[in-house]
């Protein structure tokens, strides 16, 4: 086997660094749909809630009368159980001495180990939010592949008509859209949300006038990509 120079080990060369600094993924979004959660144990249960809270009770007393006691606020235990995710790079002792700065090195290695694990994170949470199969009939409307580059389409009242529909089954105002860039370039692009914004002084659609426009808080934009053979990048 053909032994590996240890000038490849080296990463003061400007070049390498600048391209190594520069060539990372684009920011995540997979905290905007499903923050982390801290637990105590690796295994458990946690209650979920169904709609009992929104019952419109009488709650009026007259004096001396009794209280108006209801039932204790139906739940169920959801069993969760950890798994963990793990990733290492071997390097050999003699890396260690001819770093000039073997603390930059670390920190580099840490930091690209560190991005594996968060675009696994990003992956599953995209494959998960992203699969119809996931969603009853009632919480999903279907978007042909381009549909909002048709002109004759309005994604502002197809958007807050979803809005709306969410909102008529959870009881909660969405506060979170997320996209993929594709979409998010056809609604910069789209002439019903130009013609919205044309005069209002806006020079360019950006999230935050998508935001106004949808009446939704914040709009996440997936820039994140993935390879499956080192070569061809795809949208997460």
């Amino acid at each position: 086997m053909a032994s590996i120079s240890q000038d490849s080990y080296r990463i003061i060369d400007p070049v390498l660094t600048t391209l190594s600094q520069g060539y990372q993924n684009a920011s995540m979004i997979a905290e905007c749909l499903f923050p982390t959660l801290q637990v105590s144990y690796n295994k458990g249960r946690i209650p979920k809630f169904n709609k009992t809270a929104f019952i419109s009770r009488e709650t009026v007393r007259a004096t001396g009368a009794r209280s108006n006691r209801i039932n204790e606020l139906e739940y169920e235990l959801v069993p969760f159980e950890l798994t963990e995710n793990d990733v290492e790079m071997s390097l050999d002792y003699i890396e260690e001495e001819d770093a000039e700065n073997w603390i930059k090195l670390e920190q580099k290695i840490i930091k690209d180990l560190s991005d594996i694990i968060n675009m696994g994170k990003e992956k599953q949470a995209a494959d998960y939010a992203q699969n119809p199969y996931n969603y009853a009939s009632q919480y999903s409307t279907d978007c042909q592949n381009n549909q909002f580059v048709d002109p004759d389409v309005n994604p502002i009242d197809i958007i807050r008509d979803s809005v709306e529909k969410l909102r008529s089954k959870i009881g909660r105002q969405p506060n979170t859209l997320v996209m993929g860039p594709s979409t998010y370039s056809a609604l910069m692009d789209n002439p019903n949300i130009v013609e919205r914004v044309k005069y209002s002084g806006v020079r360019k659609v950006n999230t935050t006038t998508l935001s106004e426009l949808f009446e939704v808080p914040i709009i996440k934009v997936g820039y994140a990509q993935y390879t499956d053979n080192n070569s061809d990048f795809k949208d997460i």
